[in-house]
């Protein structure tokens, strides 16, 4: 949670150097990008774009992860000729539009289905990966906060609800969650290369 004078602080920041600190991974001003300065963008597109469907803090996480991606290369190839919010509801819009179907499928189960977790999974693999194969390899995974987020994943939990439990950032457990797939994705190619 970030204390009113840290938040005036971050307000008077120019873009540019805001962008500059959220790409640099300062954590204070990646929450303030998003939970407070562009916050209004995601709820006008939960609103307007999805009605309603998804909840604006999933959709932030969402959008996190797809910026960050590659190093924030995304957000690095923002030319500033046009205001950075104009280029951010731009660019979120586009991106919750197409993933619109595959986040209400997920939002809207109980329990996640296996195989629709392992279709995202990038294998090298052509082989099906038995739901034994998934969870042996979960069961695997080195970091012990890896395996319960996915685990708790595959048993419907929200990233808000995981994050409660562990006493966390919902930031954190969408990395801890991108870390452990990436783990997962190498184990299961091993056991498909034996």
């Amino acid at each position: 949670m970030i204390d009113n004078n840290t938040l005036q602080y971050l307000s008077q920041l120019p873009d540019q150097e805001l962008v500059a600190r959220v790409v640099g991974q300062d954590e204070t001003a990646i929450e303030y990008f998003f939970y407070h300065k562009f916050f209004p963008i995601f709820e006008r597109i939960v609103r307007h774009s999805l009605h309603n469907q998804l909840e604006t803090n999933e959709l932030i996480n969402e959008f996190y992860i797809y910026l960050q991606a590659d190093n924030w290369s995304k957000l690095k190839t923002f030319e500033w000729k046009s205001s950075l919010s104009t280029w951010l509801t731009v660019v979120a819009s586009r991106f919750f539009v197409k993933k619109k179907q595959e986040l209400t499928k997920f939002d809207n189960e109980k329990v996640l289905n296996i195989d629709d977790f392992t279709n995202v999974l990038k294998l090298e693999s052509t082989l099906p990966i038995t739901h034994s194969d998934l969870y042996d390899a979960i069961h695997k995974l080195r970091n012990p906060k890896h395996r319960w987020v996915l685990l708790s994943e595959l048993l419907g939990y929200k990233p808000e609800e995981m994050a409660r439990e562990m006493n966390t950032t919902v930031i954190n457990i969408y990395n801890y969650k991108k870390r452990a797939k990436i783990e997962l994705v190498e184990l299961l190619n091993e056991k498909k290369d034996v």
